[in-house]
């Protein structure tokens, strides 16, 4: 006992004399050369190390060992102490302290030089695989994560961007049977760069785009890092141009591309592909329409201001509406988008080229097609003004005209609206009456065409002297007209043929009448127009001939009677009717109804006598006639107008 202390106390002092001493214990023999302790000079046992549960070993304890009161996690004065490990957990057995952690004497080596790829945003870390290493234990700073595998020579590791310094980062081989070697800690600063942000909102040059082909712009605003940009399309749509820039040219078929069918994403060598940004509104593509054909109007003269008319084009396919385009003066009346519309102006000319349509599909138009003729809107003339007014007498010329402003004419019609047209552009034209006629004259502008709204009403009044006012209308039935010698000619004593009939008018009774002579007004006929049964006053006939005697038939003239009878002067009373002998005469006779004539209030001669008017007049109270009796034939007698005479018609 004695022995064993005087051997520690010896050793003690040994120690405390000077740690480079020499000891060898169990034997008196001086130490290997080299060795400060000898163990292996003739003793049998071994060392006995101090027992620690060592349950973290990245840290010296802060119990079990002499001085040491607090944890430590580094303490390279203590590099190379050796104890055994109690903590299962940890692994029970013979560790070394490393000056950083506790490794088994068998654990691998310290891996070589860390090794960095950066700076980049995704930094690949690693060493020179250790041999007998079966993984490896990465130490990394705050802000910084391993992506995928964390155990291998090589990791990569994404973070905050930011520099880390040297020393943060660390590593050691792990071994599965002899546990974790030594830590190798980096020697370089890592700079972990910014990961590339997503791109803004994608912009458009335009969101309908007009024409296929037609080329449009993408684009976003740079992003921070980039060298380019990868953008994906959906099928339609093409790139022109460079394909990788914030800004992109784009050319596409006709249809509309739906929000999020295009997106963007920033590119960096060094971070790779930021996170996409998608389009957040529709994108159309719109065929343009073919140019509209030619443009008709309904008018291309149209006549008061306010008065419509159309334009219209042929609808042309693909065409959603129509976008025209009016001079000033005309206004669309109602819709004013379609292939057709209704157009109001004032007055003026509008010349071919004035009027444009384009056919539209959404809000892509065409060419535009232009009008190929001038448009007029003209004022609506008046109406003429100063008609003639003067009277003539019967089968005399009377000259129809009207005063109208200068670049206009007149048309001449036979009723008041309507009717017919009767002369065409003249101011003034002449006719020959027999009775009273009207024409309306209408003005029309020579430039427009336009014409006045109303027309003025042009008289022409015929007046026959002596029977200025129209007596009542005779009345003419099949009682008081009687046809004769129909089939046989008659002939005048010089052998011409007059006609080939006769046409007698004057048969009946007569009716009362004024009887007194000079109670007759012969330029007022109110008293002196009574129609003598089947007798006629000489202005009935003179008035009504053309109804007493219709086409082709005639009232004979003084002329035509002197023609019957050969007789031209008034003095030869005794003559032979027609040129028939005396002893004929009564044959001649039966073809002139001897039916006497009205006067006052009787009648005379009937049967053996009797008066035929003639159209000639004589004086302002006569006129001539034919006076017919049993033997003789006179072609001018001289009878007062009032008188009931019979009217023979000729042809």
């Amino acid at each position: 006992m004695k022995k064993k202390i005087s051997v520690l106390l010896l050793i003690a002092f040994l120690f405390s004399v000077s740690l480079r001493a020499q000891v060898t214990i169990g034997a008196l023999t001086s130490p290997a050369a080299g060795a400060l302790l000898d163990l292996n000079r003739g003793v049998t046992g071994g060392l006995l190390l101090s027992n620690i549960p060592l349950n973290d070993l990245r840290f010296i304890p802060a119990t079990g060992f002499v001085g040491i009161s607090t944890q430590q996690d580094s303490n390279q004065e203590l590099a190379g102490m050796i104890v055994y490990n109690t903590d299962a957990t940890t692994g029970i057995g013979v560790h070394v302290w490393d000056g950083d952690d506790w490794i088994k004497p068998c654990a691998p080596p310290a891996p070589g030089p860390i090794t960095f790829s950066g700076p980049s945003c995704a930094v690949t870390v690693g060493v020179e695989p250790v041999s007998g290493a079966t993984s490896y234990d990465w130490t990394l700073p705050p802000g910084l994560t391993v992506v995928g595998p964390s155990d291998s020579a090589t990791i990569t590791i994404s973070g905050a961007a930011s520099t880390y310094s040297t020393g943060s980062i660390s590593v050691r081989a792990v071994s599965s049977s002899c546990g974790a070697g030594t830590r190798r800690a980096s020697t370089q600063d890592l700079t972990l760069l910014a990961a590339l942000a997503a791109p803004g909102p994608i912009t458009f040059s335009a969101t309908t785009i007009c024409g296929v082909g037609t080329t449009f712009t993408a684009g976003v605003t740079a992003v921070s890092g980039a060298t380019s940009y990868d953008w994906t399309l959906p099928n339609g749509l093409t790139v022109v141009g460079p394909s990788d820039g914030a800004t992109i040219t784009i050319s596409g078929d006709a249809k509309t591309y739906p929000a999020g069918s295009i997106t963007v994403r920033a590119v960096s060598p060094s971070c790779g592909d930021g996170a996409p940004s998608t389009s957040t509104q529709d994108v159309t593509v719109v065929a343009i329409p073919a140019t509209p054909g030619p443009i008709t109007f309904s008018s291309t003269t149209i006549c008061g201001a306010g008065t419509t008319f159309t334009a219209g084009v042929t609808a042309v396919s693909g065409a959603t509406s129509y976008d025209w385009t009016l001079p000033n003066g005309l206004t669309v009346v109602g819709p004013s988008d379609g292939a057709t519309i209704t157009i109001s102006g004032v007055a003026g000319t509008y010349s071919a080229g004035s009027i444009s349509v384009r056919a539209m599909s959404s809000s892509c138009g065409s060419t535009p097609r232009t009008g190929t003729q001038t448009v007029t809107v003209g004022s609506i003339p008046a109406e003429p003004i100063n008609p003639s007014s003067n009277s003539v007498a019967r089968n005399s010329s009377f000259t129809f005209s009207a005063t109208v402003p200068d670049g206009h004419v007149i048309d001449w019609y036979d009723a008041l609206t309507g009717g017919n047209q009767t002369h065409t552009g003249v101011n003034s034209f002449s006719e020959n009456l027999t009775a009273s006629k009207t024409y309306y004259a209408e003005s029309r502008n020579t430039a427009t065409g336009c014409v006045s709204a109303t027309r003025l009403a042009v008289t022409g009044t015929v007046v026959i002297s002596g029977c200025d006012n129209p007596p009542a209308t005779p009345l003419i039935t099949s009682a008081n007209v009687q046809f004769v010698n129909n089939n046989s000619p008659l002939y005048t004593r010089r052998g011409i043929t007059l006609s080939t009939s006769v046409k007698i008018v004057g048969k009946g009774s007569k009716t009362s009448v004024s009887t007194s002579d000079s109670a007759i007004d012969y330029r007022d006929h109110s008293t002196s127009t009574v129609q003598y049964g089947s007798w006629f006053t000489w202005c009935m006939v003179a008035w009504y001939a053309d109804v007493l005697c219709p086409s082709p038939w005639r009232v004979p003239s003084l002329k035509d009677f002197q023609d019957y009878s050969g007789i031209t002067t008034t003095d030869d009373y005794t003559y032979e009717i027609y040129g028939r002998p005396a002893d004929k005469v009564s044959e001649a006779i039966d073809g002139w109804l001897l039916s006497g004539f009205a006067d006052g209030s009787d009648t005379y001669y009937v049967g053996s006598h009797t008066f035929y008017w003639s159209s000639t007049p004589e004086g302002m109270k006569g006129a001539n006639s034919a006076d017919v009796v049993s033997a003789l034939f006179r072609a001018e007698a001289y009878n007062h107008r009032h008188s009931g005479f019979s009217l023979r018609c000729v042809r």
